[in-house]
């Protein structure tokens, strides 16, 4: 992200990279009027996971899932087991939180950056696709590149800012 956007996010911090992906689900969320939840994959640091779940439970995460098979994707059954019980222990540690639900996600104050696209394949410009082609220009004559740095370039803001931020990519149809 910083040597394609030109943003300065630090990469040593597992918040940083956790802040764009929540960002995105609780958008969506927000979006939709839904609860939202996350993963753990086998290719996630086995150092972060129990980080991960927690920093998600304190921004509104309600549902956790843990991949029990398919290759990479795997988390072996015991840390599936040690992981649930770490969202179990943090549930009932901290059991009120400031974002709960999706009527208090909607009402909860966030900046929210919006990505306004004509193409709705997510991150086909990252994947390499051709609707997002970073260097083809929008209907304003500004290449992508440009969109997507002022769009990271506003989440490197809050972060460094510890502004809680939600990220929603718009169609703009």
């Amino acid at each position: 992200m910083n040597m394609a956007y030109g943003c300065q996010l630090p990469p040593d911090d597992p918040a940083n990279l956790a802040g764009v992906v929540f960002g995105f689900l609780r958008g969506a969320a927000r979006a939709a009027d839904k609860d939202w939840g996350v993963s753990i994959y086998g290719a996630v640091d086995r150092a972060d996971a129990p980080w991960l779940l927690t920093h998600a439970y304190d921004l509104g995460a309600g549902y956790f899932f843990f991949w029990d098979n398919y290759q990479l994707a795997c988390v072996p059954f015991g840390e599936c087991l040690a992981l649930a019980d770490i969202s179990r222990r943090t549930s009932k540690a901290i059991p009120t939180v400031t974002i709960r639900g999706s009527s208090a996600l909607r009402k909860s104050r966030s900046s929210c950056p919006r990505l306004r696209s004509r193409h709705v394949h997510m991150g086909a410009g990252i994947c390499g696709l051709g609707e997002l082609n970073l260097e083809r220009l929008n209907r304003h004559g500004i290449r992508y590149r440009q969109v997507m740095a002022n769009f990271f370039t506003e989440i490197e803001r809050c972060l460094r800012l510890g502004v809680a931020f939600d990220l929603l990519w718009t169609w703009t149809g």
